[in-house]
């Protein structure tokens, strides 16, 4: 598995520039940090049966506004515990 393919299955970045671009890079990635947000859910499936399951993050309909940029970098998934 590539580092861009890790990346956006865990709902991280890849910010890979030139040297000459490094102090953008940089300032990409403290306003990403500066802007951003931590979640956490409790399942209401309480199998734990090891199982891969699915996870979808959206935003509600007040929220969804045409001017407003937003971007969501979440895991797509994860794996129940065993018993």
């Amino acid at each position: 598995m590539d580092v861009h393919t890790l990346a956006n299955e865990t709902g991280g970045e890849v910010l890979s520039e030139k040297l000459q671009k490094l102090d953008t890079t940089f300032q990409t990635l403290i306003e990403h940090l500066r802007s951003r947000y931590n979640m956490g859910f409790v399942s209401s499936n309480k199998k734990r049966d090891g199982t891969v399951r699915k996870l979808k993050l959206d935003l509600a309909p007040a929220i969804k506004k045409p001017k407003t940029k937003l971007v969501f970098k979440a895991r797509r998934s994860y794996i129940a515990p065993r018993s």
